[in-house]
């Protein structure tokens, strides 16, 4: 830290009424005893303790506080510190609830007494499984609270730290097929229909199945590979999160895809403390926690599955299993193998040729021999072993054919029990006292699945039925807990009550589909739009212990500020709103004369910023790590006032007549004085003050999607991120001077969060018209007028949001996906359009009719349509950015020749032909729609928080 930040510390630590006793040597201290320095953290009413733990680990914080208190000012001082990207506050609506969904936080601090009026069941419902409760001795009656639920406890200074243990009803998925008996069966009883949501993360929308490869859950943690394309191929990497909220603790290269590919990768196993997979030739294991090499397990062919069980690593390549010692790497033995084993108790069993064979684990000698010869027809049927209990089943069928023998072996004296034979295509579930075998009839409508009941010690049927309803048909299999199973678009069937329950707005990619763990139901992103319309990497879970009700219309969720609106003329030229207008068409009359030449160049954040919205002399952007809204001189650059946001400021702000607004992903809407940065009014309009992991940061439930849409004094906004969810899609009209909520709706239909877009006619959200004194879905002769020139996505199922598809663009993988962005007369991954001319840019793919992208898949383009019309059909620049004025284009992004340097360029076309008249380098990577025009300047905002400005010569 610099001196001057550290004389600063110093003061505000004198200056703070409340000093907690917790050091820097405590924060050190602490961060090793508990070998992590990355997670989510609170602190309850402690600034000290704060910034003591801020500056001592990577850690996301949110100092909450009782509401009323200057928090502004407190986060200027947190801002000069350069912490701001670390510690945000939060002001708690309830002084007995804490803000958080369950099993979220990974460090609570409680180091002053005074701070708080809650019980120590409620502290321990939002401390994480393994998290940690930091809590002053003299704190007796917590202590005594905290002391009933947990006998985890250690001390540290003046400090007593409670270690919240991980509930029995938990379990984890820590094989590609469940656990180390490959029976896709884990004993979690916590698992169920999803109601609420945990966590969210990167990236929102998936490309295909192939950029998922295995999925595992242990220790607290959870670990996948993913494929990162890029032009010259892209690379595979093993990624590691925080299981209860999403935080990435480290990611490691894994290859490119030319090297292997595997979906899923049956090598990816882990228990509580490491992770094996392979990696190149061979086999490693890596620390959980820390991501760093451990141990390398050395087979004669490279690897192609990998079990653990208790001490043991049982690695098979083709034809050969070998076991080795988890610590030392050592090999234990070795033996020839026809398909992939399978490990129970101290066993572990296997197909070599006709026969199957079980050895204990440790010695690899021979517990018993079956022979197959009467089940395998020929050497070329498949052979899938799994056990469960006491029980091992050797399953034959041949490839694409549901015919199926299941063979019920006695584990401890290799007897047959039963055998089964039939017709079950989807899934053969074990219990310890009966399996369960599911079929699915592809050619009905209802009562698609049927179910076979089987007792697993005699072979007799118990049941046999068709389970009610419709269950769409997915390329994975079946996974099951406790009392579920778990299938198609979150399908969960209740074993006991047999009864279905669906919420088909999730989905996770083909052949890997989601997962049980932890309590929860992991999903992967997926490409596709099948019923999607919940995107990201989500993990869900039942319902909290804590009702959550809506108090939307609550007085108490309206602020009032000490700004004071003052009415100010907006011009044409400006740029007041992301994509320039309500139609989002990225179009300006703002003319550039001449070649651009540089005016001013300023990094006002480490990170992430918002496209630039220009008005009032001013430029402002939104700084998505540091929660801050940012002004600058349009023609210095430099900065006239900063604003705080409660929440993240995921999009660019909107001005209208001296108001500057943004919603924010902690559910809040902001109005601020323009021209001086003071705050006017803020509302909650989430349904209720509820924060869950977002992208490693602590946001709402219900964020506000999108840019804010203003017209005739009136603020349009939508909030949630699905109608499926929890209290669903809540869409607002707010009064701009007063905050006051003019209209609410709720919208229920099959959709996702959206922002709001609009011509004289209606209001437009998901492409459909909506009326702009109610709210409600219009229908008539209006809903029939066309949408020609309105920024839209086409539809492929289900369609797919604005807002979601602008949050997960990935410019290199667009050629893999079905759904793009349009105008209703072009379609591609970015557009900037004039009245009269459509102009797009993007990758052609399968969307771009029958034959004519198989011969140009891949390639680059920017084309226009309308009054002038040519076609850049080989572009050698992928555009992040584009703009369009009055007789040229403006675009940004990453050309082959440069793609390496951590550069950009930026190319200004002609209008009516398409020619090139002028490139620049710049350096830094543009964010997705980077370029805004306003005044006779350009302006280019970046993915390190670097904003460019640019003039006519």
């Amino acid at each position: 830290m610099k001196i001057n930040n550290l004389f600063l510390l110093i003061a505000l630590l004198i200056s703070t009424k409340v000093l907690s006793a917790f050091s820097d040597s405590d924060a050190k201290r602490f961060i090793k005893s508990i070998n992590r320095s990355k997670g989510m953290a609170i602190v309850l009413n402690d600034y000290n303790c704060a910034l003591t733990f801020a500056k001592n680990s990577n850690f996301y914080i949110h100092l909450v506080t009782g509401k009323g208190g200057n928090s502004q000012k407190k986060r200027f001082e947190i801002g000069k510190l350069k912490l701001e990207c670390q510690i945000s506050i939060v002001e708690n609506e309830t002084p007995k609830l804490l803000p958080y969904t369950d099993n979220l936080v990974n460090v609570i601090f409680i180091l002053n007494n005074s701070s708080t009026k809650l019980s120590g069941s409620e502290i321990y419902r939002v401390c994480s499984p393994g998290g940690y409760i930091v809590i002053a001795k003299n704190n007796i009656a917590l202590i005594e609270e905290l002391n009933a639920l947990e006998s985890n406890v250690t001390s540290l200074g003046s400090n007593k730290i409670f270690k919240k243990k991980v509930p029995e009803s938990f379990d984890e998925w820590n094989h590609i097929k469940g656990a180390a008996n490959q029976s896709f069966v884990i004993d979690d009883s916590e698992v169920g229909p999803w109601k609420e949501t945990r966590w969210i993360g990167d990236p929102k929308w998936g490309s295909l199945y192939t950029s998922y490869s295995g999925f595992v859950t242990g220790g607290g943690r959870i670990y996948y590979k993913e494929f990162v394309d890029t032009h010259n191929g892209g690379r595979w990497f093993i990624i590691c999160r925080d299981a209860y909220n999403g935080v990435e603790l480290w990611r490691s290269e894994a290859g490119s895809r030319e090297r292997y590919i595997r979906t899923p990768d049956y090598t990816i196993c882990c228990d509580k403390n490491n992770l094996y997979y392979r990696d190149g030739l061979n086999l490693i294991s890596k620390h959980g926690q820390s991501g760093k090499m451990i141990n390398k397990y050395k087979t004669k062919s490279p690897p192609i599955f990998a079990m653990s069980i208790q001490n043991i690593l049982i690695v098979a390549d083709r034809g050969l299993m070998t076991a080795f010692n988890k610590k030392s790497a050592k090999k234990l033995w070795q033996t020839k193998i026809s398909s992939f084993p399978a490990a129970e108790g101290r066993m572990v069993f296997y197909q070599e040729g006709k026969n199957m064979y079980a050895l204990y684990i440790n010695s690899g000698k021979k517990k018993w021999e079956f022979d197959l010869s009467n089940v395998l027809k020929t050497l070329r049927d498949k052979m899938r072993i799994f056990a469960k209990g006491d029980m091992v089943y050797a399953m034959s069928y041949q490839k694409y054919s549901s015919a199926k023998i299941l063979l019920a072996i006695d584990g401890i004296s290799g007897k047959e029990k039963w055998r089964e034979t039939g017709k079950w295509g989807y899934a053969t579930i074990p219990y310890n006292d009966e399996v369960w075998m599911i079929d699915r009839n592809n050619k009905l409508k209802k009562e698609s699945l049927k179910i076979k009941l089987i007792n697993s010690k005699n072979g007799k049927v118990k049941d046999e039925y068709r389970v009610p309803g419709h269950v769409y048909g997915k390329c994975f299999t079946t996974k099951a807990t406790a009392n579920y199973f778990l299938y198609s678009n979150g399908w969960y069937y209740n074993k006991k009550l047999k009864k279905g329950y669906e919420n088909n707005s999730t989905r996770s990619p083909c052949r890997i589909g989601q997962h049980p763990g932890n309590g929860m139901t992991y999903f992967l992103p997926h490409h596709c739009a099948c019923q999607v319309t919940f995107r990201g990497f989500l993990a869900l879970a039942k319902r909290s212990q804590i009702p959550w009700k809506a108090n939307i219309k609550d007085n108490n969720s309206l602020k009032i500020g000490t700004g004071k609106g003052v009415e100010l003329k907006d011009l044409k030229s400006d740029w007041p709103m992301y994509k320039k207008d309500h139609k989002r068409s990225n179009f300006t009359k703002s003319i550039i004369a001449g070649k651009l030449i540089k005016s001013w160049t300023k990094k006002v954040a480490s990170s992430k910023l918002s496209q630039a919205t220009t008005s009032y002399n001013k430029v402002f952007v939104s700084d998505e790590r540091g929660d801050k809204i940012i002004a600058l001189d349009q023609k210095t650059g430099n900065i006239k006032w900063e604003f705080f946001t409660t929440g993240t400021p995921r999009n660019s702000p909107t001005l209208y007549k001296g108001y500057c607004l943004i919603g924010t992903g902690g559910g809040y809407v902001h109005c601020l004085n323009a021209k001086t940065g003071k705050e006017i009014w803020t509302r909650r309009v989430a349904p209720c003050q509820k924060y869950i992991g977002d992208r490693g940061k602590f946001d709402s439930e219900w964020p506000v999607a999108g840019s804010v849409l203003i017209k005739e004094n009136s603020a349009f906004i939508s909030v949630g991120r699905s109608a499926k969810q929890l209290h669903g899609l809540n869409n607002y009209a707010l009064n701009i001077k007063t905050g006051k909520i003019k209209w609410h709706y709720q919208e229920k239909g099959h959709f996702s969060a959206d922002m709001f877009l609009s011509d004289k006619i209606s209001l437009v959200f998901n492409g459909l018209r909506y009326d702009f004194n109610s709210g409600k879905r219009v229908y008539g002769k209006a809903k029939s007028v066309s949408l020609k020139g309105i920024l839209k996505t086409t539809r492929y199922l289900t369609p797919v949001s604005i807002v979601d598809y602008s949050n997960s663009i990935k410019p290199a993988q667009t050629d893999k996906r079905h759904e793009y962005l349009s105008d209703g007369i072009q379609q591609g991954d970015i557009l900037a359009s004039t009245p009269d001319t459509s102009i797009c840019a993007g990758r052609y793919s399968n969307g771009y009719g029958k034959t004519e992208w198989r011969k140009i898949h891949g390639r680059l383009f920017l084309k226009a349509k309308g009054k002038y019309n040519w076609a850049l059909k080989n572009m050698d620049m992928q555009i992040y950015g584009l703009a369009t004025a009055v007789d040229k284009i403006y675009a940004i992004g990453i050309s082959k020749e440069i793609e390496s340097k951590n550069k950009s360029e930026l190319r200004v076309y002609q209008l009516n032909d398409g020619k090139m008249i002028q490139k620049i380098e710049i350096d830094g990577t543009p964010i997705y729609d980077s370029l805004s025009i306003a005044n006779g300047r350009l302006y280019v905002t970046t993915t390190n928080g670097i904003i460019l400005c640019y003039s006519g010569s």
